[in-house]
Protein backbone atom coordinates (compact mmCIF):
# COMPACT_ATOMS: atom_id res chain seq x y z
CA UNK A 1 0.00 0.00 0.00
CA UNK A 2 1.03 3.87 -0.60
CA UNK A 3 -0.66 4.84 2.38
CA UNK A 4 -1.48 3.52 5.65
CA UNK A 5 -5.44 3.29 5.04
CA UNK A 6 -6.73 -0.15 4.54
CA UNK A 7 -9.27 -0.37 1.79
CA UNK A 8 -12.32 -2.05 2.54
CA UNK A 9 -14.85 -3.41 0.09
CA UNK A 10 -18.46 -4.21 0.79
CA UNK A 11 -20.92 -5.70 -0.92
CA UNK A 12 -24.00 -6.21 -0.12
CA UNK A 13 -27.49 -5.67 -1.68
CA UNK A 14 -28.94 -4.00 1.87
CA UNK A 15 -28.39 -0.48 2.26
CA UNK A 16 -28.77 -0.85 5.95
CA UNK A 17 -26.27 -2.91 5.87
CA UNK A 18 -23.50 -1.21 3.88
CA UNK A 19 -24.59 2.44 5.75
CA UNK A 20 -23.84 1.07 9.08
CA UNK A 21 -20.71 -0.82 8.13
CA UNK A 22 -18.99 2.01 6.53
CA UNK A 23 -20.31 4.55 9.55
CA UNK A 24 -18.46 2.01 11.97
CA UNK A 25 -15.04 1.65 9.46
CA UNK A 26 -14.68 5.32 8.52
CA UNK A 27 -12.19 6.83 10.34
CA UNK A 28 -8.21 7.13 10.09
CA UNK A 29 -7.65 3.24 9.45
CA UNK A 30 -9.97 2.58 7.01
CA UNK A 31 -11.17 3.32 3.47
CA UNK A 32 -14.95 2.01 2.60
CA UNK A 33 -15.45 1.32 -1.02
CA UNK A 34 -19.21 -0.80 -1.73
CA UNK A 35 -21.37 -2.11 -4.19
CA UNK A 36 -24.49 -4.52 -4.72
CA UNK A 37 -23.34 -6.44 -7.32
CA UNK A 38 -20.86 -9.31 -7.88
CA UNK A 39 -20.08 -7.93 -11.37
CA UNK A 40 -18.92 -4.81 -10.36
CA UNK A 41 -16.97 -5.87 -7.13
CA UNK A 42 -14.54 -7.49 -9.90
CA UNK A 43 -13.96 -4.70 -11.98
CA UNK A 44 -13.12 -2.58 -8.59
CA UNK A 45 -10.73 -5.59 -7.51
CA UNK A 46 -9.29 -4.78 -11.22
CA UNK A 47 -8.73 -1.46 -10.92
CA UNK A 48 -8.19 -0.87 -6.92
CA UNK A 49 -5.40 -2.81 -4.68
CA UNK A 50 -8.07 -4.24 -1.98
CA UNK A 51 -7.11 -5.45 1.70
CA UNK A 52 -10.09 -6.81 3.06
CA UNK A 53 -13.64 -8.21 1.42
CA UNK A 54 -16.29 -7.98 3.56
CA UNK A 55 -19.86 -9.94 1.32
CA UNK A 56 -23.12 -10.49 2.25
CA UNK A 57 -24.76 -13.82 1.98
CA UNK A 58 -27.55 -11.90 -0.21
CA UNK A 59 -26.12 -9.47 -3.62
CA UNK A 60 -28.05 -8.36 -6.44
CA UNK A 61 -26.38 -10.32 -8.92
CA UNK A 62 -25.59 -13.92 -7.42
CA UNK A 63 -24.49 -14.78 -4.23
CA UNK A 64 -22.04 -14.44 -1.47
CA UNK A 65 -21.32 -17.86 -1.08
CA UNK A 66 -20.80 -18.41 -4.69
CA UNK A 67 -18.34 -14.75 -4.67
CA UNK A 68 -16.23 -15.66 -1.67
CA UNK A 69 -15.94 -19.32 -3.64
CA UNK A 70 -14.61 -17.23 -6.92
CA UNK A 71 -12.35 -14.89 -4.83
CA UNK A 72 -10.43 -17.95 -3.05
CA UNK A 73 -10.04 -19.78 -6.18
CA UNK A 74 -8.74 -16.85 -8.17
CA UNK A 75 -5.04 -16.31 -8.27
CA UNK A 76 -4.66 -12.86 -8.11
CA UNK A 77 -7.48 -12.64 -5.20
CA UNK A 78 -6.79 -15.05 -2.97
CA UNK A 79 -4.95 -13.72 -0.99
CA UNK A 80 -7.17 -11.27 0.17
CA UNK A 81 -8.93 -12.28 3.41
CA UNK A 82 -13.03 -12.69 2.98
CA UNK A 83 -15.45 -11.89 5.49
CA UNK A 84 -19.30 -13.06 5.25
CA UNK A 85 -22.20 -11.37 6.97
CA UNK A 86 -24.27 -13.69 8.88
CA UNK A 87 -26.62 -13.92 11.16
CA UNK A 88 -25.74 -14.53 14.63
CA UNK A 89 -28.68 -16.61 15.18
CA UNK A 90 -27.64 -18.90 12.36
CA UNK A 91 -25.17 -21.41 12.48
CA UNK A 92 -25.97 -23.32 9.38
CA UNK A 93 -24.79 -19.42 7.93
CA UNK A 94 -21.50 -19.55 9.26
CA UNK A 95 -20.54 -23.25 8.48
CA UNK A 96 -21.57 -22.72 4.53
CA UNK A 97 -19.34 -19.58 4.59
CA UNK A 98 -16.25 -21.31 5.85
CA UNK A 99 -17.29 -24.19 3.72
CA UNK A 100 -16.54 -21.35 0.74
CA UNK A 101 -13.18 -21.06 2.08
CA UNK A 102 -13.99 -17.43 3.69
CA UNK A 103 -11.12 -16.14 5.81
CA UNK A 104 -13.87 -15.45 8.89
CA UNK A 105 -17.70 -14.02 9.68
CA UNK A 106 -19.05 -10.74 11.09
CA UNK A 107 -22.34 -11.33 12.72
CA UNK A 108 -25.54 -8.94 11.77
CA UNK A 109 -26.55 -7.21 14.14
CA UNK A 110 -23.36 -5.28 14.28
CA UNK A 111 -21.22 -4.44 17.29
CA UNK A 112 -18.90 -1.68 16.95
CA UNK A 113 -16.38 -3.00 18.56
CA UNK A 114 -16.18 -6.33 17.38
CA UNK A 115 -16.85 -5.10 13.83
CA UNK A 116 -13.44 -2.94 14.64
CA UNK A 117 -11.47 -5.74 16.31
CA UNK A 118 -11.95 -7.87 13.44
CA UNK A 119 -11.51 -6.25 10.66
CA UNK A 120 -8.11 -4.68 12.36
CA UNK A 121 -7.30 -8.33 13.25
CA UNK A 122 -7.71 -9.43 9.14
CA UNK A 123 -6.19 -6.21 8.56
CA UNK A 124 -3.01 -7.29 10.43
CA UNK A 125 -3.67 -10.89 8.95
CA UNK A 126 -3.18 -9.41 5.43
CA UNK A 127 -0.07 -7.09 5.53
CA UNK A 128 2.05 -10.30 7.68
CA UNK A 129 0.66 -12.32 4.49
CA UNK A 130 1.92 -9.58 2.19
CA UNK A 131 5.06 -9.87 4.21
CA UNK A 132 5.29 -13.33 3.43
CA UNK A 133 4.33 -13.60 0.04
CA UNK A 134 6.81 -10.55 -0.65
CA UNK A 135 9.89 -12.16 0.97
CA UNK A 136 8.92 -15.50 -1.20
CA UNK A 137 9.01 -13.25 -4.45
CA UNK A 138 12.06 -11.62 -2.65
CA UNK A 139 13.81 -15.41 -2.47
CA UNK A 140 12.48 -16.52 -6.20
CA UNK A 141 14.06 -13.17 -7.54
CA UNK A 142 17.65 -13.71 -5.98
CA UNK A 143 17.21 -17.57 -7.09
CA UNK A 144 16.18 -16.41 -10.77
CA UNK A 145 19.21 -13.39 -11.05
CA UNK A 146 21.72 -15.44 -9.74
CA UNK A 147 20.79 -18.55 -11.89
CA UNK A 148 20.96 -16.84 -15.15
CA UNK A 149 24.25 -14.53 -13.88
CA UNK A 150 26.00 -17.84 -13.21
CA UNK A 151 24.77 -19.51 -16.07
CA UNK A 152 26.06 -16.27 -18.42
CA UNK A 153 28.84 -15.30 -16.36
CA UNK A 154 32.37 -15.30 -18.39
CA UNK A 155 34.86 -13.55 -16.34
CA UNK A 156 36.48 -12.53 -19.89
CA UNK A 157 33.61 -10.88 -21.09
CA UNK A 158 31.69 -9.70 -18.44
CA UNK A 159 30.66 -6.18 -18.58
CA UNK A 160 29.47 -4.48 -15.19
CA UNK A 161 27.24 -1.89 -16.92
CA UNK A 162 25.61 -5.03 -18.53
CA UNK A 163 25.21 -6.73 -15.81
CA UNK A 164 23.54 -3.90 -13.70
CA UNK A 165 20.85 -3.17 -16.60
CA UNK A 166 19.92 -7.41 -16.38
CA UNK A 167 19.45 -6.78 -12.61
CA UNK A 168 16.97 -3.98 -13.21
CA UNK A 169 15.34 -5.71 -15.83
CA UNK A 170 14.59 -8.30 -12.88
CA UNK A 171 13.66 -5.43 -9.98
CA UNK A 172 11.53 -3.01 -11.83
CA UNK A 173 8.72 -4.12 -12.69
CA UNK A 174 6.79 -4.65 -16.11
CA UNK A 175 2.66 -3.54 -15.16
CA UNK A 176 1.53 -0.90 -12.91
CA UNK A 177 -0.61 -3.88 -10.69
CA UNK A 178 2.72 -5.45 -9.55
CA UNK A 179 2.77 -4.47 -5.65
CA UNK A 180 6.10 -6.61 -4.61
CA UNK A 181 8.64 -4.50 -7.32
CA UNK A 182 9.52 -0.89 -7.36
CA UNK A 183 8.25 1.43 -10.43
CA UNK A 184 11.73 2.54 -11.12
CA UNK A 185 15.30 2.57 -10.16
CA UNK A 186 18.01 4.88 -10.32
CA UNK A 187 21.56 3.68 -10.53
CA UNK A 188 24.57 5.64 -10.31
CA UNK A 189 28.27 5.23 -11.02
CA UNK A 190 31.37 6.64 -9.75
CA UNK A 191 35.38 5.77 -9.52
CA UNK A 192 36.24 8.77 -7.08
CA UNK A 193 33.19 8.72 -4.96
CA UNK A 194 32.01 11.95 -6.27
CA UNK A 195 31.27 13.45 -10.02
CA UNK A 196 28.29 10.47 -10.45
CA UNK A 197 26.96 9.20 -13.54
CA UNK A 198 23.44 8.39 -13.19
CA UNK A 199 20.41 6.67 -15.00
CA UNK A 200 16.76 6.52 -14.56
CA UNK A 201 15.33 2.92 -15.43
CA UNK A 202 11.58 2.31 -16.37
CA UNK A 203 9.68 0.10 -18.48
CA UNK A 204 8.19 1.82 -20.85
CA UNK A 205 5.00 0.03 -23.34
CA UNK A 206 6.63 -3.28 -21.73
CA UNK A 207 10.34 -2.10 -23.00
CA UNK A 208 12.90 -1.29 -19.81
CA UNK A 209 14.38 2.35 -20.77
CA UNK A 210 17.24 4.03 -19.44
CA UNK A 211 18.12 8.22 -19.63
CA UNK A 212 20.35 9.66 -18.39
CA UNK A 213 20.13 11.94 -15.12
CA UNK A 214 22.15 14.55 -13.32
CA UNK A 215 21.95 13.12 -10.15
CA UNK A 216 24.85 13.07 -7.46
CA UNK A 217 24.57 10.88 -5.28
CA UNK A 218 27.20 12.45 -3.08
CA UNK A 219 25.17 15.57 -2.12
CA UNK A 220 22.06 13.71 -1.08
CA UNK A 221 23.41 10.90 0.83
CA UNK A 222 25.95 10.15 3.41
CA UNK A 223 28.06 7.79 1.53
CA UNK A 224 29.85 4.86 3.57
CA UNK A 225 33.88 4.60 3.59
CA UNK A 226 35.90 3.21 0.88
CA UNK A 227 35.36 -0.64 0.90
CA UNK A 228 31.86 -0.28 3.10
CA UNK A 229 28.16 -0.24 2.09
CA UNK A 230 25.07 0.82 3.24
CA UNK A 231 21.06 -0.23 3.19
CA UNK A 232 18.02 1.49 3.70
CA UNK A 233 14.41 1.93 3.31
CA UNK A 234 11.73 5.26 3.04
CA UNK A 235 8.52 4.93 3.32
CA UNK A 236 5.82 8.70 2.15
CA UNK A 237 6.17 9.32 6.49
CA UNK A 238 10.36 9.52 6.29
CA UNK A 239 9.95 12.15 3.51
CA UNK A 240 8.33 14.55 5.85
CA UNK A 241 11.83 14.50 7.55
CA UNK A 242 14.06 17.72 6.77
CA UNK A 243 17.18 14.68 6.06
CA UNK A 244 15.33 13.38 3.44
CA UNK A 245 12.77 16.45 1.58
CA UNK A 246 15.78 17.61 -0.06
CA UNK A 247 15.76 14.15 -1.58
CA UNK A 248 12.23 14.01 -2.93
CA UNK A 249 12.79 17.79 -3.75
CA UNK A 250 15.30 16.85 -6.14
CA UNK A 251 13.74 13.82 -7.74
CA UNK A 252 10.40 16.08 -8.20
CA UNK A 253 12.20 18.05 -10.23
CA UNK A 254 13.14 15.29 -12.85
CA UNK A 255 9.17 14.69 -12.61
CA UNK A 256 9.87 12.04 -10.50
CA UNK A 257 7.38 11.69 -7.66
CA UNK A 258 8.39 9.57 -4.71
CA UNK A 259 6.38 7.31 -2.64
CA UNK A 260 8.72 5.32 -1.15
CA UNK A 261 12.41 4.41 -1.66
CA UNK A 262 14.51 1.00 -0.83
CA UNK A 263 18.54 2.45 -1.20
CA UNK A 264 22.30 0.63 -1.77
CA UNK A 265 25.36 2.94 -0.91
CA UNK A 266 28.46 2.11 -1.36
CA UNK A 267 31.84 4.74 -2.62
CA UNK A 268 31.29 3.91 -6.42
CA UNK A 269 28.03 2.53 -6.71
CA UNK A 270 24.94 3.16 -5.71
CA UNK A 271 21.18 2.48 -6.44
CA UNK A 272 17.78 2.97 -5.34
CA UNK A 273 14.52 1.26 -6.25
CA UNK A 274 11.10 3.73 -6.40
CA UNK A 275 7.65 3.43 -5.55
CA UNK A 276 6.71 0.17 -4.70
CA UNK A 277 3.00 -0.55 -4.76
CA UNK A 278 2.99 -1.07 -0.75
CA UNK A 279 4.98 0.20 2.33
CA UNK A 280 8.45 -0.85 2.07
CA UNK A 281 10.42 -2.62 4.80
CA UNK A 282 14.08 -3.69 5.70
CA UNK A 283 13.18 -7.20 4.09
CA UNK A 284 13.37 -4.90 0.96
CA UNK A 285 16.54 -3.24 1.73
CA UNK A 286 18.24 -6.75 2.79
CA UNK A 287 16.76 -8.63 -1.29
CA UNK A 288 18.19 -5.02 -3.01
CA UNK A 289 21.75 -5.08 -1.27
CA UNK A 290 22.07 -8.92 -1.54
CA UNK A 291 21.49 -8.54 -5.42
CA UNK A 292 23.82 -5.86 -6.13
CA UNK A 293 26.64 -7.37 -4.32
CA UNK A 294 26.34 -10.37 -6.11
CA UNK A 295 26.74 -8.38 -8.89
CA UNK A 296 29.67 -6.51 -6.99
CA UNK A 297 30.64 -9.78 -6.61
CA UNK A 298 30.90 -11.18 -9.87
CA UNK A 299 32.54 -7.93 -10.82
CA UNK A 300 35.75 -9.06 -8.74
CA UNK A 301 35.80 -12.36 -9.45
CA UNK A 302 35.90 -11.22 -13.42
CA UNK A 303 38.68 -9.23 -12.66
CA UNK A 304 40.44 -11.22 -10.21
CA UNK A 305 40.52 -14.20 -13.32
CA UNK A 306 41.61 -11.30 -15.43
CA UNK A 307 44.52 -10.79 -14.02
CA UNK A 308 45.06 -14.51 -13.22
CA UNK A 309 45.19 -14.86 -17.05
CA UNK A 310 47.16 -11.54 -17.79
CA UNK A 311 49.91 -12.62 -15.14
CA UNK A 312 50.06 -16.15 -17.33
CA UNK A 313 50.03 -14.97 -20.68
CA UNK A 314 52.31 -12.43 -19.52
CA UNK A 315 54.96 -15.13 -17.94
CA UNK A 316 53.73 -17.29 -21.00
CA UNK A 317 55.58 -14.80 -23.33
CA UNK A 318 58.16 -14.08 -21.48
CA UNK A 319 59.41 -18.08 -21.49
CA UNK A 320 58.31 -17.97 -24.94
CA UNK A 321 60.64 -15.45 -25.80
CA UNK A 322 63.67 -16.97 -23.77
CA UNK A 323 63.43 -20.12 -25.86
CA UNK A 324 63.33 -18.04 -29.45
CA UNK A 325 66.76 -16.35 -28.00
CA UNK A 326 68.82 -19.28 -30.17
CA UNK A 327 66.45 -19.73 -32.46
CA UNK A 328 66.35 -18.59 -35.88
CA UNK A 329 63.26 -16.28 -36.35
CA UNK A 330 63.58 -14.65 -32.73
CA UNK A 331 60.40 -11.72 -34.03
CA UNK A 332 56.73 -12.05 -33.81
CA UNK A 333 56.68 -16.05 -34.64
CA UNK A 334 54.86 -16.82 -31.14
CA UNK A 335 52.20 -14.31 -32.11
CA UNK A 336 51.15 -15.19 -35.15
CA UNK A 337 50.94 -18.88 -34.33
CA UNK A 338 48.77 -17.88 -31.78
CA UNK A 339 46.72 -16.03 -34.25
CA UNK A 340 46.35 -18.62 -36.55
CA UNK A 341 45.67 -21.23 -33.72
CA UNK A 342 42.66 -19.24 -32.50
CA UNK A 343 41.38 -18.57 -35.89
CA UNK A 344 41.58 -22.70 -36.98
CA UNK A 345 40.17 -23.08 -33.06
CA UNK A 346 37.15 -20.91 -33.67
CA UNK A 347 36.60 -22.58 -37.16
CA UNK A 348 36.38 -25.89 -35.20
CA UNK A 349 33.60 -24.79 -33.40
CA UNK A 350 35.82 -25.03 -29.95
CA UNK A 351 34.35 -23.27 -27.05
CA UNK A 352 35.55 -19.37 -25.87
CA UNK A 353 38.21 -20.73 -23.34
CA UNK A 354 39.70 -22.83 -25.23
CA UNK A 355 39.95 -20.46 -28.08
CA UNK A 356 41.46 -17.91 -25.74
CA UNK A 357 44.12 -20.26 -24.38
CA UNK A 358 44.85 -21.85 -27.26
CA UNK A 359 45.80 -18.33 -28.00
CA UNK A 360 48.70 -17.60 -25.60
CA UNK A 361 49.65 -21.37 -24.60
CA UNK A 362 50.53 -21.91 -28.66
CA UNK A 363 53.34 -19.48 -27.79
CA UNK A 364 55.73 -22.65 -26.05
CA UNK A 365 55.00 -24.81 -28.65
CA UNK A 366 58.72 -24.83 -28.78
CA UNK A 367 59.88 -24.13 -25.43
CA UNK A 368 62.18 -27.57 -25.38
CA UNK A 369 64.58 -25.46 -27.66
CA UNK A 370 65.87 -23.86 -24.55
CA UNK A 371 68.13 -27.24 -24.22
CA UNK A 372 68.42 -27.45 -27.44
CA UNK A 373 72.32 -26.05 -28.16
CA UNK A 374 72.50 -22.30 -29.99
CA UNK A 375 75.12 -23.78 -32.84
CA UNK A 376 72.90 -26.85 -33.75
CA UNK A 377 69.47 -24.03 -33.84
CA UNK A 378 71.26 -21.85 -36.03
CA UNK A 379 73.33 -24.03 -38.06
CA UNK A 380 73.76 -22.92 -42.10
CA UNK A 381 74.12 -26.01 -43.02
CA UNK A 382 71.75 -29.46 -43.02
CA UNK A 383 71.51 -30.89 -39.69
CA UNK A 384 73.22 -34.30 -39.17
CA UNK A 385 71.60 -37.29 -38.15
CA UNK A 386 72.57 -37.11 -35.01
CA UNK A 387 71.80 -33.14 -34.61
CA UNK A 388 68.45 -33.76 -35.91
CA UNK A 389 68.05 -36.50 -33.09
CA UNK A 390 68.81 -34.14 -31.00
CA UNK A 391 66.29 -31.46 -32.46
CA UNK A 392 63.76 -34.18 -32.26
CA UNK A 393 64.00 -34.00 -28.34
CA UNK A 394 62.53 -30.49 -27.56
CA UNK A 395 59.19 -31.44 -27.57
CA UNK A 396 60.03 -33.64 -24.36
CA UNK A 397 61.98 -30.94 -23.08
CA UNK A 398 59.07 -28.68 -23.43
CA UNK A 399 56.71 -30.83 -21.06
CA UNK A 400 59.00 -31.07 -18.78
CA UNK A 401 59.63 -27.44 -18.81
CA UNK A 402 55.85 -26.74 -18.37
CA UNK A 403 55.07 -29.12 -15.88
CA UNK A 404 51.55 -30.69 -14.92
CA UNK A 405 49.69 -28.02 -14.07
CA UNK A 406 46.27 -27.62 -15.31
CA UNK A 407 46.12 -24.13 -16.36
CA UNK A 408 48.96 -24.75 -18.59
CA UNK A 409 47.65 -28.58 -19.81
CA UNK A 410 47.09 -27.01 -23.37
CA UNK A 411 50.29 -25.87 -23.15
CA UNK A 412 52.22 -28.63 -22.36
CA UNK A 413 49.83 -30.97 -24.73
CA UNK A 414 50.97 -28.53 -27.25
CA UNK A 415 54.59 -28.75 -26.86
CA UNK A 416 54.12 -32.40 -26.70
CA UNK A 417 52.33 -33.21 -29.94
CA UNK A 418 52.54 -30.14 -32.09
CA UNK A 419 55.50 -32.07 -34.30
CA UNK A 420 53.06 -35.50 -34.39
CA UNK A 421 51.84 -36.52 -37.65
CA UNK A 422 48.41 -37.27 -38.35
CA UNK A 423 49.56 -40.28 -40.26
CA UNK A 424 51.67 -41.32 -37.76
CA UNK A 425 54.39 -40.47 -38.75
CA UNK A 426 55.52 -37.44 -36.74
CA UNK A 427 57.52 -37.49 -33.04
CA UNK A 428 58.38 -37.78 -30.71
CA UNK A 429 56.10 -40.97 -30.14
CA UNK A 430 54.59 -41.53 -33.55
CA UNK A 431 51.41 -40.58 -32.54
CA UNK A 432 47.76 -41.55 -35.08
CA UNK A 433 45.50 -39.38 -36.48
CA UNK A 434 42.92 -38.30 -32.59
CA UNK A 435 45.78 -40.01 -30.51
CA UNK A 436 46.94 -36.43 -30.97
CA UNK A 437 45.32 -33.82 -28.70
CA UNK A 438 43.21 -30.98 -30.85
CA UNK A 439 45.31 -28.57 -29.68
CA UNK A 440 48.18 -30.10 -30.90
CA UNK A 441 46.62 -31.09 -34.53
CA UNK A 442 46.05 -27.05 -35.17
CA UNK A 443 49.17 -26.02 -34.45
CA UNK A 444 50.77 -28.69 -36.16
CA UNK A 445 49.80 -26.54 -39.44
CA UNK A 446 49.83 -23.16 -38.05
CA UNK A 447 53.55 -24.04 -36.80
CA UNK A 448 54.30 -25.79 -40.41
CA UNK A 449 52.83 -22.78 -42.52
CA UNK A 450 54.70 -20.00 -40.55
CA UNK A 451 58.02 -21.61 -40.73
CA UNK A 452 57.90 -21.90 -44.74
CA UNK A 453 57.27 -18.46 -44.47
CA UNK A 454 59.74 -17.03 -42.44
CA UNK A 455 63.50 -17.38 -43.55
CA UNK A 456 66.05 -20.12 -42.15
CA UNK A 457 69.18 -19.87 -41.71
CA UNK A 458 69.53 -22.64 -44.92
CA UNK A 459 67.03 -20.72 -46.70
CA UNK A 460 64.98 -18.15 -47.99
CA UNK A 461 61.39 -18.45 -46.59
CA UNK A 462 58.53 -19.08 -49.46
CA UNK A 463 55.65 -16.72 -50.52
CA UNK A 464 52.08 -17.83 -49.74
CA UNK A 465 50.95 -19.32 -52.51
CA UNK A 466 54.08 -21.27 -52.03
CA UNK A 467 53.52 -22.62 -48.78
CA UNK A 468 49.84 -23.22 -49.94
CA UNK A 469 51.00 -25.15 -52.49
CA UNK A 470 53.20 -27.11 -49.83
CA UNK A 471 50.88 -28.26 -47.41
CA UNK A 472 48.18 -28.57 -49.61
CA UNK A 473 49.61 -30.69 -52.17
CA UNK A 474 53.12 -31.93 -50.21
CA UNK A 475 56.90 -30.97 -51.40
CA UNK A 476 58.19 -34.30 -50.23
CA UNK A 477 58.74 -33.73 -46.75
CA UNK A 478 55.61 -32.08 -46.14
CA UNK A 479 52.75 -34.11 -47.25
CA UNK A 480 48.82 -33.38 -46.86
CA UNK A 481 48.61 -36.54 -45.04
CA UNK A 482 50.52 -35.24 -41.56
CA UNK A 483 47.47 -33.14 -40.95
CA UNK A 484 44.18 -33.57 -39.55
CA UNK A 485 41.85 -33.17 -42.49
CA UNK A 486 39.09 -31.05 -40.93
CA UNK A 487 42.20 -28.64 -40.20
CA UNK A 488 43.62 -29.16 -43.40
CA UNK A 489 40.42 -28.37 -44.99
CA UNK A 490 39.24 -25.32 -42.70
CA UNK A 491 43.58 -23.87 -44.42
CA UNK A 492 42.18 -24.62 -47.87
CA UNK A 493 38.95 -22.42 -47.47
CA UNK A 494 40.64 -19.66 -45.48
CA UNK A 495 44.24 -19.56 -46.52
CA UNK A 496 43.94 -15.81 -47.53
CA UNK A 497 43.35 -15.22 -43.51
CA UNK A 498 46.75 -16.88 -43.03
CA UNK A 499 48.37 -14.88 -45.59
CA UNK A 500 46.93 -11.23 -44.10
CA UNK A 501 48.04 -12.51 -40.17
CA UNK A 502 51.62 -13.01 -41.26
CA UNK A 503 51.52 -9.66 -43.33
CA UNK A 504 50.08 -7.77 -40.93
CA UNK A 505 52.52 -9.22 -37.79
CA UNK A 506 55.62 -9.87 -40.25
CA UNK A 507 58.42 -7.25 -38.00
Amino acid sequence: MTNTKYRILIISDKSANIHSLTSLLSHEKFQVINTDKAIEAMEILKKRNIDIIIVDITIRDSDGYTFCKTIKEHPKYKKIPVLMLVNLTSPEERIKSFTMKADGVIFKPFNEKEVNAIIENFAEIKRNNELLYSNMENIGTIIEHTEQAIEKFNPFQFDFYKHIDNLISHLVRHISEVEDKPAMAIVGFSDTGKNWESYHYKYVFGELNRYKLNFDFSSFFELPKEGETAKFFLNRVDFEKDEYRKIEEKLNSFRILVRNMVGFLSHHLCLLALNYNRQVNEYDAKLLNILVNQCLFFRTIAKQTQRLEETSSYAIYCLARASEANDEDPKKHIFRIGEYSAFIAKKLGLDEKFIRRIKTQSALHDVGKIYIPSHILKKQTPLTEEEWNIVKKHPIYGGQIIGNHPLFSIAKNIALTHHERWDGTGYPKGLLKEEIPIEGRIVALADVYDTLRIDRPYRKGFDHKSAVEIITKGDGRTMPSHFDPKILDIFRKNEHYFEEIFDKMKN
